[in-house]
C-alpha cells in the first residue's frame, strides 16, 4: 500500500528529489487530488515570477529541471528553480507555507505592526549601544546574532529588541531610510527546521521575505515595494551566510 502523501513529499517532488518509485506513487496520488495539483501549479508560477524578477549576475545561477511525464497540464510549467549562491541551497520557491512553517513569519509581521509606528520607543536598545545589543541578543538566543549593515541600500539601523516566540526568544532589528520608511528583521531559532527556503508573503499590504538558514529563521518585513524589499533581503542573506 502506498504511504500517504505529505507536503514534504510534494516539495521533494517539485524539486525533483524523489526516487523513481516514490515519484510514480506521488503522481498517481495527484491524479485524484486536484487541490494538490493546484498548489504545485501555484509553486511553479511563483518560481517563474521570482526567476523573472531576479537578474542573472554575481551570486545567482539558474537551473532547470526536466518536465515530468504526467497526464495533467499544470506540470508543464514546472521547469524552473532559481538558486541563490553557489552551493548555498537557498531555493527561491516563493510559496506560502502551512501555518506550522509560516508561524515565525506571521509573528514577525505582527511584531512589525506593533513597533514600526512607534516614535519615541521604536526599539528597546538603540544603535548607539549596538555592541551591547548584539551581545545581549546572542546570549538570549544562544547563537551569535548580527545586525546586517543596510546603509548601502539607504537604510540605517535604529536598534533592536528581544521578543518572545512560542517558548523561545526572537530578536527584532529595525531600520529606517531617509524618507522615514521602516523595515524590520526578525530572527529566531528554529532547530527543528529542515528546509532552507526563500519565500514571499503578502498580507493586508504588509510584505515579508522569509527564509531558514541552518537552525535560524529570518523574516524581513516592510511596507516598501516588493523589489526594494527583495533587494534588502538578498543583502541581509549575503551578509549572514
Amino acid at each position: 500500500m502506498m504511504d500517504e502523501v505529505q507536503e514534504s513529499d510534494l516539495h521533494a517532488y517539485f524539486d525533483g528529489e524523489l526516487s523513481e518509485t516514490r515519484r510514480a506513487e506521488v503522481e498517481s496520488w495527484l491524479q485524484s487530488h486536484p487541490e494538490a495539483q493546484e498548489m504545485l501549479s501555484d509553486w511553479a508560477r511563483q518560481a517563474d515570477e521570482l526567476q523573472a524578477s531576479f537578474p542573472l549576475g554575481d551570486g545567482l545561477s539558474l537551473s532547470r529541471a526536466e518536465p515530468r511525464s504526467m497526464g495533467w497540464q499544470t506540470m508543464a510549467a514546472m521547469v524552473t528553480v532559481a538558486v541563490l549562491g553557489v552551493g548555498s541551497g537557498w531555493a527561491l520557491r516563493g510559496t506560502v507555507q502551512p501555518m506550522a512553517t509560516a508561524q515565525p513569519v506571521q509573528m514577525a509581521m505582527d511584531a512589525h505592526l506593533t513597533f514600526v509606528s512607534e516614535v519615541i520607543h521604536p526599539v528597546e536598545v538603540q544603535v548607539a549601544e549596538e555592541g551591547h545589543l548584539l551581545k545581549w541578543l546572542s546570549g538570549r538566543l544562544n547563537s551569535e546574532i548580527q545586525a546586517p549593515d543596510l546603509a548601502s541600500a539607504g537604510f540605517a539601523l535604529l536598534g533592536g529588541r528581544l521578543l518572545p516566540n512560542m517558548g523561545r526568544n526572537a530578536a527584532q532589528f529595525m531600520y529606517e531610510n531617509g524618507s522615514g520608511a521602516r523595515v524590520t528583521l526578525y530572527v529566531t531559532p528554529t532547530p527543528d527546521a529542515t528546509e532552507v527556503a526563500f519565500q514571499f508573503l503578502e498580507l493586508n499590504g504588509l510584505e515579508a521575505f522569509y527564509w531558514v538558514d541552518k537552525d535560524m529563521s529570518y523574516a524581513l518585513v516592510g511596507q516598501i515595494t516588493k523589489d526594494s524589499l527583495r533587494g534588502l533581503a538578498i543583502e541581509v542573506y549575503e551578509q549572514l551566510i
